[in-house]
C-alpha cells in the first residue's frame, strides 16, 4: 500500500492478443484530475509486460489536465508542501525506458511555463538516462522559483537578489546530456 489515493477513475479497455487501447482514462485524486485519450499499449507476446519498461510500447494524448504534486506526496513527503497544480497536456509515446513527450503544454503558478519536446531514455535508472529537450518556450520568474524549491525542499529558500530582479526569465533551445552533464544550446532573454 502506497498512500496514494485515487478517489475515482473511469476507463473502458479493449484487449487483444498484443495489446490494450483504452478510448478514455479518467482519474481523480483528492488535488488533482488527470485526462488521456487514445491510450495504446502494445508487446509482440503477453510475456512481455513482465519486462514493462524495455519490450511495451505507450502511446496516447494527455488531455489539459490539473495534476498537484500533494497527490504524490506518498512517494515525496515534501510534496505535500507544493500549493499549486501543474496544469499539463500533449502526447506521450514509446517505450517506459526510451519515451517521448511530444507538444507538451506545462503551466506551473503565474509565471512558470514549458513547451516543447522531450525525449528520455535509459529510464528507470535516472543516473544513466539521457535527455532531449527541444524547447520552444520555456519561462519562469524567480520569486516563483524560488517559493517553488521552498516548499518542495520544506526549508527557507532565497535566490541571489540578482536573479529575483531579473523578472522573468525567458529560453529558448535545447538541453541534452545525462542528468550529471546537462548540455544547452538556445537564446535565453
Amino acid at each position: 500500500q502506497s498512500g496514494l489515493g485515487i478517489a475515482e477513475m473511469k476507463a473502458v479497455v479493449h484487449g487483444w492478443k498484443k495489446g490494450f487501447h483504452i478510448p478514455t482514462l479518467k482519474v481523480k485524486m483528492d488535488h488533482s484530475n488527470f485526462e488521456m485519450d487514445s491510450v495504446n499499449m502494445t508487446f509482440d507476446r503477453i510475456s512481455d509486460v513482465k519486462d514493462i519498461y524495455n519490450k511495451v510500447k505507450w502511446s496516447g494524448n494527455i488531455r489539459k489536465s490539473s495534476v498537484s504534486l500533494k497527490d504524490f506526496s506518498c512517494f515525496v513527503a515534501n510534496f505535500s508542501n507544493v500549493s499549486e497544480p501543474i496544469l499539463i497536456q500533449g502526447k506521450v509515446s514509446g517505450k517506459l525506458s526510451n519515451f517521448r513527450l511530444k507538444n507538451l503544454d506545462l503551466h506551473y503558478n503565474q509565471s512558470v511555463l514549458f513547451k516543447g519536446n522531450f525525449d528520455f531514455n535509459g529510464l528507470p535508472n535516472i543516473a544513466e538516462s539521457f535527455l532531449y529537450a527541444d524547447i520552444q518556450d520555456f519561462q519562469c520568474n524567480g520569486s516563483d522559483v524560488q517559493d517553488l524549491i521552498a516548499q518542495i525542499s520544506g526549508k527557507p529558500f532565497v535566490l541571489p537578489k540578482q536573479i529575483v530582479r531579473l523578472g522573468t526569465v525567458k529560453y529558448k533551445g535545447n538541453i541534452s546530456g545525462f542528468f550529471s552533464n546537462l548540455v544547452s544550446y538556445g537564446i535565453l532573454n
